[in-house]
């Protein structure tokens, strides 16, 4: 589990802990790991690909689907972070350069040195901090063990060794080096051991910073372990560890990679470091769980990590063994781009909606002898949660790039399978404060988004901002802000309104910012800004919303509505352009597209997979014949499509049957 990549948050701590203290305590009927060169499998066809081009930042209305669908993911571009940028323009307000090295000389530590480390308790979202003593030295890494707490020396050593001669050259060699020396000028990987409540382990990327840019770093490499939820010496943690290396060697890679990906290579890190595979029945008794998502809900973490994992090990297995995780590793794009990037890059026929396709089939049909749908290692079996056993009709609803399972179950005949999916879908769970379009501040992990906008009071004495917003941002990690510049953008200042908090405790806030959840209930509401810009009465300024999220799960994100200065006859309704400079912020009617993935999976002597054709109003039909006699049970496989929303599709099923069955 990764620090800014969820790992801060309760769910991911909880997570981590399902992911590995019963990796050895679990029975199961999978098979051992082989060495990672022996899962290479006969690729998949090849062709060229051709780029697509950008498309503008206010998203039209579009009637179409699949390749409408697709083209989403360029017009919602995310601005990737910059810490350091940001802690230039807005806490220090300087153009200054941040020295990205503490130390001059490389450190040379030895055994017995003591330090002081800052943790954060995953229970309370508190740090705290913790006296270490240098226990063990390595080539590679530095072993700390906390002051007071009883550790084996020789059960700390054993698994050093196994980190220094087995896991960290195994994890590099497949996901690639981590950032060394770093920001401490030292190639060595420290690991904590300590007592770190909420979580067995965890890596946070802060610590590869100054503390000038984040007050809580450690500024070295690290790697915290949780000796109250896994013992020194056990494979349970060194399985953690091989887990938690990956996010190192991620941050080097791509530190603005999305969750979904980064945890499931670390859960894959984890299997090929030879720690797994581990039981992923959170996930085959829950498959409507959306791959490309990462819930704030403790209760779901199981179920998205073992979703994440399966896909990497789909992924691994049919498509570049051993090249391919380096490979996502060092790909500049995250996320369904990235794994789009890499397909391409491979000449690969496939995109990512047709790996996704094929892997939703495998998790059904694994264990059938159809290679194309097996996991060569695992014994995976997702079990259909609906059953139509005759003419039946049902309405239902599935999460985008998650899958209901419905069997159809005939005595003999045939069935018609008509499906009617809704052609549109909401990108968030709101309705516009005013008119028919809001501004939305977009949704990724390590993402940046602003919008700005030049405005002239120096005819004013006196000026005031009015807006409405709409929020939903993982409270104290992700935050967004209204800024004001005065030497034309170069810095700026966040300015305190009515909902804005000053609140930091975990260094991710740079000034008064809009964090958790609009309205202070469970469930968003829009409210009513005002912000005080008398101060800047007289002059040129600059204003800007500005949100920025951390490397780990983000939530629904921020709108904003109405945005009025009345003493300049200002207003913007969103309705229509109005000067605004928007990079990552989108100006959009809240409506997607929906596309889905409709499959039938037939079974008798052998297995068979058709794709439903689905029209533009995503309406199609499709008729299994032979039940009874070439078909013993069918499963209707329905899948949603469409990226950048986490909002839930419907569709309606309908059965008729023809023959000696009906």
């Amino acid at each position: 589990m990764s620090f800014h990549r969820r790992t801060w948050s309760h769910l991911l701590a909880v997570a981590t802990i399902l992911a590995f203290l019963f990796l050895a305590a679990c029975t199961s009927n999978q098979e051992e790991s082989p060495s990672a060169e022996s899962l290479f499998l006969q690729e998949p066809d090849k062709t060229e690909t051709s780029a697509t081009p950008a498309l503008p930042t206010t998203i039209p209305a579009v009637k179409t689907a699949t390749d409408s669908v697709k083209g989403l993911l360029l017009a919602f571009q995310s601005p990737p972070r910059d810490l350091y940028s940001l802690t230039q323009r807005l806490r220090l307000k300087s153009n200054a350069p941040i020295p990205r090295v503490v130390n001059g000389q490389p450190p040379q530590y030895e055994v017995g040195r003591k330090d002081t480390f800052t943790v954060t308790n995953l229970d309370t979202f508190e740090n705290f901090t913790v006296e270490a003593t240098l226990r063990y030295v390595g080539s590679d890494s530095y072993w700390y063990v906390e002051d007071g707490v009883k550790v084996a020396q020789d059960a700390l050593q054993r698994s050093a060794n196994t980190f220094e001669e087995s896991i960290y050259p195994t994890v590099v060699r497949l996901f690639g080096p981590v950032i060394t020396p770093g920001v401490d000028n030292d190639a060595h990987l420290t690991v904590l051991n300590a007592r770190i409540p909420g979580v067995a382990g965890y890596y946070s990327s802060m610590d590869e910073y100054p503390k000038v840019v984040n007050r809580f770093s450690n500024e070295r490499e690290m790697v915290y372990m949780n000796i109250d939820a896994t013992q020194p010496g056990t494979r349970q943690y060194e399985g953690v560890l091989a887990h938690e290396l990956q996010h190192a060697a991620h941050q080097r890679g791509d530190p603005t990679e999305q969750t979904w990906v980064n945890e499931g290579l670390s859960e894959l890190s984890a299997d090929l470091a030879g720690y797994g595979p581990r039981t992923f029945s959170a996930f085959t008794s829950e498959p409507d769980t959306q791959l490309t998502d990462w819930s704030d809900h403790p209760n779901d973490s199981g179920a998205h990590y073992s979703a994440a994992y399966l896909f990497m090990r789909y992924l691994y297995d049919h498509y570049g063994g051993p090249q391919m995780p380096r490979a996502l590793v060092d790909e500049p794009e995250g996320g369904i781009k990235g794994i789009n990037a890499y397909l391409a890059a491979h000449r690969y026929k496939e995109d990512f909606w047709g790996v996704f396709a094929d892997w939703t089939v495998a998790n059904y049909l694994d264990g059938s002898g159809v290679k194309s749908y097996e996991y060569p290692t695992l014994n995976v079996k997702v079990r259909p949660t609906t059953v139509l056993s005759g003419p039946e009709e049902i309405d239902g609803s599935v999460h985008q790039f998650g899958s209901d399972y419905i069997e159809v179950s005939l005595p003999s005949g045939d069935a018609i399978i008509t499906f009617q999916g809704a052609d549109r879908v909401p990108i968030l769970p709101n309705k516009p404060h005013g008119g028919s379009h809001e501004w939305w501040g977009n949704r990724a992990d390590s993402m940046d988004s602003t919008l700005t906008r030049a405005f002239d009071l120096s005819a004013v004495k006196k000026a005031t901002l009015q807006f409405w917003t709409w929020y939903d941002t993982e409270k104290d990690w992700d935050y967004a802000y209204v800024e004001a510049s005065t030497d034309e953008g170069q810095t700026w200042t966040a300015l305190a309104g009515k909902n804005t908090s000053d609140r930091d405790p975990l260094g991710n806030s740079f000034g008064n910012g809009y964090t958790g959840v609009s309205g202070g209930g469970s469930t968003p509401q829009w409210v009513k800004e005002e912000i005080d810009l008398s101060p800047y009465a007289g002059q040129r300024i600059m204003l800007r919303f500005e949100v920025v999220n951390d490397e780990a799960v983000n939530l629904e994100g921020f709108a904003v509505d109405d945005i009025a200065i009345p003493e300049l006859g200002f207003y913007d309704d969103a309705e229509q352009e109005q000067g605004w400079d928007a990079k990552g912020f989108v100006r959009t009617d809240n409506s997607l597209p929906q596309s889905f993935i409709v499959q039938v999976i037939e079974q008798g002597k052998e297995a068979r997979v058709r794709r439903m054709e689905l029209g533009p109003d995503q309406k199609g039909e499709l008729r299994i014949s032979g039940f009874g006699k070439d078909v013993e049970r069918a499963v209707l496989l329905v899948s949603g499509a469409t990226p950048v929303t986490t909002e839930k599709a419907s569709f309606h099923v309908s059965v008729k049957v023809n023959g000696s069955g009906g």
